[in-house]
């Protein structure tokens, strides 16, 4: 069953829409637009060192930033939260300005981590929050062993911080052994309460859909030449709209990319780059914040199990729906339904479906159409078996591997038709609606997949076109029927460009870069377009580093494709590639040793570029372990395997 987050009261969110005011009239006649407030994030205390003062802590337990989990596992009363570790009998103190205002208040929560719940019967930790020396919040949370999972919560809390002052932060216990308990403050999120009126859409202000189509790879779909019949409702919607010939994803996996995709900022910028960082930071304004603000309902349903709140990718939306790894057509149709009880109101909806992901379940008639039955002795995992023993083994025999990968490729097509399918209804539903002349839908992946393109299977491995390349097209209102755009895009501007077709201005943070105005003068081949991943391979080098997971980064320029693999604690010798993609359009042959200046110029593009996003980040603290977790839940790590990955700028060794 899909799990909800739609509370109108959103703990952790920079903005969200609190409470509606019901539609009343005025004594003409005239219906009042309905109203709401909602909130703006100004700031997070925890990353406000200038202000605190660390009054009381013990030697051995200094107050510091990480993260806590009361509850192992994906739990969005319990789940992983950044927070202001203190042992019991510390106090930290911080000044608030006099000017804050009136509608400035701090959200909070309280709570004990999953691996501290070992006292006894009775043990508890007790939180204090005071304000110009008044107590304004309290709290005692228990940890004993013998309390019940389900009742290990994080506390919430929030005050009013009219007038400034100094706000000191208490932690306390009489229980034995509660210096030892891992606790803190979670968040400390400064906020500002804003009225908003609810927008209405017209074809000069138009709703905004955003799908996500993950894994899908563009050279796979009729608009994009492919000589089968896979997708001809998004060909269609191609045809009344523009098609991004060329366009790019920040990275080959689903965290960087569509981290990218909802707040324009490469991965060296947002710091969503694997298991040690995959949380979007509230200081982050994505695009949701940006249509909410302009007073647009906002709704997102995603069936990727990371794109969820406990990553806090459900900042700015009203409603977040997780249908964890669930097909396509129970989300199309809640989805049609929230557009249906939401079409009076402008609005902003983004759905991100797993279809085109493994594993594979076309429908079965549809999979007829695109070749025979599973040839004998075919699984996925005798599949996986049998590339792994071609990647680690140069004897082993592998020769059922290409008959096995053809199917695997041909179920790969299937979906993507099924989930056409599924698509066609959608968009009839809204056509239904009326809601074509005030609509803007966007497609796009954040990813695609390799089918032994050039030795691997899967994706966020290599930064070849089937990992990279991916669909952009968008259709509506005051956007040209018909046309393509040649130019190399990176599909991590879709957000501005939503906001520019909605008439909209982006925030601050988003560059004001809008991909339907790209032509080949605005986007050279000569302009950079770069690319990073902690899931990386090297299956063409050295057999000893082929089965290593590595961080690699690279770039696109010009005719050039170059791939590093720097210095790391599981490679000892930097690793090159480079393409000449005139001459090598496949990219299947490695000049690297011939072109030892052009490969020099672009790693120092390649290292200012890291060195640039990571100069900038906010910095954001993850449970580790819960992030591995779910990524071996979608395959992107064995059992026994771990992302390359750095507590520095992710530059390398020198």
């Amino acid at each position: 069953m899909p799990s909800s987050n739609d509370s109108l009261l959103k703990k952790s969110a920079p903005i969200l829409a609190l409470f509606l005011v019901g539609v009343s009239l005025f004594s003409d006649g005239c219906s009042k637009p309905e109203s709401f407030e909602a909130e703006r994030f100004l700031e997070s205390l925890l990353n406000r060192t200038d202000r605190r003062t660390d009054k009381v802590a013990p030697l051995d337990r200094p107050v510091q930033t990480g993260s806590l989990t009361p509850v192992k596992g994906k739990n969005s009363q319990a789940g992983m939260r950044t927070s202001l570790l203190m042992a019991s009998g510390s106090e930290v103190i911080y000044q608030i300005p006099e000017d804050i205002g009136s509608s400035a208040y701090l959200r909070f929560a309280t709570g004990v981590d999953h691996s501290s719940y070992t006292g006894e019967d009775g043990a508890e930790i007790r939180f204090v929050v005071l304000l110009r020396g008044e107590p304004v919040f309290h709290s005692n949370v228990p940890y004993s062993s013998s309390l019940p999972v389900a009742q290990r919560r994080w506390e919430e809390g929030e005050i009013s911080l009219a007038g400034g002052g100094q706000l000191s932060l208490r932690i306390a216990s009489n229980s034995p052994g509660a210096k030892e308990v891992k606790c803190g403050f979670a968040e400390l999120s400064v906020i500002k309460r804003l009225r908003r009126v609810r927008a209405q859409s017209a074809p000069e202000a138009p709703n905004v859909v955003m799908i996500v189509l993950d894994t899908l790879r563009s050279d796979r779909l009729g608009t994009y030449g492919y000589d089968r019949n896979t997708s001809p409702n998004i060909d269609a919607l191609g045809e009344r709209g523009v098609v991004f010939d060329r366009s790019f994803a920040a990275s080959p996996w689903t965290w960087p990319s569509t981290a990218s995709l909802l707040t324009a900022l490469s991965p060296p910028q947002h710091g969503i780059v694997g298991s040690k960082s995959s949380f979007l930071v509230d200081e982050i304004e994505t695009i949701a914040e940006s249509f909410l603000q302009h007073g647009m309902a906002t709704a997102a349903f995603s069936a990727n199990p990371l794109i969820c709140s406990e990553r806090n990718f459900d900042q700015g939306f009203e409603g977040f729906f997780e249908h964890a790894e669930e097909g396509a057509t129970p989300i199309l149709s809640a989805a049609t339904q929230w557009v249906r009880e939401n079409s009076d109101n402008r609005f902003f909806l983004y759905i991100h479906l797993l279809d085109t992901h493994t594993p594979y379940r076309p429908d079965p008639v549809i999979m007829e159409r695109f070749g025979p039955k599973a040839p004998n002795g075919y699984s996925e995992q005798m599949l996986m078996a049998l590339h792994q023993a071609q990647l680690t083994d140069d004897a082993a025999d592998t020769s059922k591997l290409d008959e096995f990968m053809d199917h695997y490729s041909n179920l790969y097509d299937a979906e993507i038709a099924t989930l056409d399918q599924e698509l066609g209804v959608f968009f009839r539903g809204l056509s239904a609606m009326g809601l074509d002349d005030r609509t803007v839908i966007a497609i796009t992946s954040d990813h695609g997949e390799e089918f032994m393109d050039h030795s691997l299977v899967g994706h966020g491995r290599q930064f070849f076109s089937e990992s990279v390349e991916v669909p952009l097209i968008i259709a509506g209102p005051g956007i040209p029927s018909g046309a393509r755009i040649e130019a190399r895009v990176e599909n991590r501007f879709l957000a501005p460009t939503l906001l520019a077709a909605a008439n909209l201005s982006p925030p601050a943070s988003m560059e004001s870069i809008n991909l339907l105005e790209a032509t080949r003068e605005s986007n050279p081949d000569d302009e950079t377009i770069f690319f990073t991943t902690s899931l990386g391979r090297w299956p063409n080098g050295p057999l000893k580093h082929r089965a290593k997971t590595l961080q690699i980064h690279g770039c696109l320029k010009e005719r050039w494709l170059y791939v590093w693999a720097p210095e790391q604690p599981k490679l000892r010798e930097e690793l090159h590639q480079l393409f000449d993609l005139y001459s090598d359009t496949e990219a299947k042959h490695n000049v690297a040793t011939r072109n030892v200046v052009r490969m020099s110029s672009l790693k120092a593009e390649v290292i200012a570029w890291l060195e640039a996003g990571a100069a900038t980040r906010v910095d954001t603290f993850t449970d580790q372990a819960l992030a591995k977790e779910l990524m071996r839940g979608l395959g992107y790590i064995g059992e026994q395997e771990e992302p390359a990955e750095s507590d520095e700028t992710s530059v390398g060794a020198e």
